[in-house]
């Protein structure tokens, strides 16, 4: 198991949520599949499906509870420049959301980034 294929979030609302991610920049893959949202992207398939469903997936008989609390997951979008990162920092804020904190130096590994939860709380970074 060396590959990761695919990675899908559950989400509370479906629409709200694909219209947040189109609103980044991801580009919706409108396969007319009901209930399921695919993004392109380079590599890994990224998707959005009913929060409820997906955990009905995982086990039909002992679905695992849904929270909102940290899931101890965090997904990463590398930016191509520093102002990129800020560029985004923008975008999310104006699309309602509240960053972690400003974007900043990372002193471990000497990047910038910060961090920002989706409606969901799906953690992720933006770093260059």
């Amino acid at each position: 198991m060396d590959r990761i294929t695919f990675i899908t979030l559950g989400v509370k609302d479906l629409e709200k949520s694909r219209e947040f991610y189109i609103s980044l920049g991801f580009k919706w893959e409108d396969d007319g599949k009901p209930g399921i949202v695919t993004f392109e992207t380079e590599g890994v398939h990224f998707a959005l499906f009913p929060a409820e469903e997906l955990a009905k997936d995982v086990n039909v008989n002992h679905p695992p509870s849904i929270t909102d609390g940290f899931a101890r997951v965090a997904l990463a979008y590398n930016a191509s420049s520093k102002e990129e990162v800020d560029e985004l920092y923008v975008k999310v804020k104006r699309l309602g959301i509240t960053p972690e904190y400003e974007p900043q130096y990372a002193t471990t590994w000497n990047g910038y980034r910060f961090y920002f939860r989706d409606f969901d709380g799906h953690c992720w970074e933006v770093a260059y």
